[in-house]
């Protein structure tokens, strides 16, 4: 009898881990974007439970045309990831020995985007298990704009700093930006017309896209040193760094501007 009341308990303690309500910890809203940041218990993290946590923020966000809902288990965990690298003044070395001194086992993360109509999460479990569920539509991580082919890595908010006369009027305090990797490199031409494409689409006018043919983006201050959603790779050399393409296309000029390969 005892044991069969220790059993119970124990069934009921689960129960509550498992639905438990994360703890909201950050949020922003930039016109049509949102972006919130939860802290959730490591035991209660599991796929399921995330899944249902992403559905019903996207059920409660139904008119934003971009959101971000990322799901912490580790408090000191939250200001690093969310606030990238938040400086200019590295060089691809620098970037380099930080990428190497990344942990390879972070704490699990989670994290639900939005873009328009099509919505997934992308889970990374404490053994390193990384997964993508789409829930509404398709992936929002995949661009096929007139048979331009790419992958976003990376949706972030941060601050937006100096108003330039040109950029589109009503700018807000927090801007968008993409780290978008191009399936091959592109021509100004082409990265342009891409970026211009996905603000439209986006409704959102501000939207700041980084463009590389590779995976590193060690020059884009927003980027996290290590994505937790890409498998752990060895980082490029200098000389492989130096060959690779890489556009900055910003909300207030209509040409991209191009910064690689590297001379």
């Amino acid at each position: 009898m005892i044991n069969s009341i220790f059993l119970l308990a124990a069934l009921s303690n689960l129960d509550n881990v498992a639905g438990c309500t994360p703890d909201v910890v950050f949020q922003v809203r930039a016109a049509s974007a949102f972006q919130e940041a939860v802290l959730l218990p490591a035991p209660a993290f599991s796929p399921s439970h995330i899944i249902d946590l992403s559905k019903s923020f996207l059920r409660a966000h139904l008119r934003e045309t971009i959101l971000r809902y990322v799901i912490f288990t580790s408090r000191s965990d939250v200001g690093s990831y969310l606030g990238g690298r938040g400086t200019t003044d590295w060089d691809f070395p620098k970037w380099r020995e930080a990428y190497m001194a990344e942990s390879g086992s972070p704490p699990a993360i989670a994290e639900m985007i939005r873009l328009g109509d099509r919505a997934s999460v992308r889970i990374r479990e404490q053994d390193g298990k990384i997964t993508e569920h789409v829930l509404q539509s398709a992936s929002p991580f995949r661009v096929d704009i007139v048979g331009r082919k790419a992958q976003i890595l990376s949706v972030t908010f941060q601050k937006a700093g100096h108003v330039s006369r040109h950029e589109p009027l009503g700018r807000p305090d927090y801007v968008v930006s993409f780290a978008l990797q191009m399936s091959e490199p592109w021509d100004a031409e082409t990265a342009a017309y891409v970026s211009r494409v996905l603000r439209r689409d986006l409704r959102f006018p501000w939207l700041r896209i980084a463009m590389e043919d590779g995976w590193w983006f060690s020059w884009d201050q927003e980027y996290p040193v290590y994505n937790r959603f890409l498998p752990r790779k060895e980082p490029p050399s200098y000389s492989e760094f130096r060959g690779h393409t890489r556009y900055y296309c910003a909300p207030d000029t209509p040409a991209c501007f191009r910064f690689g390969p590297a001379k």
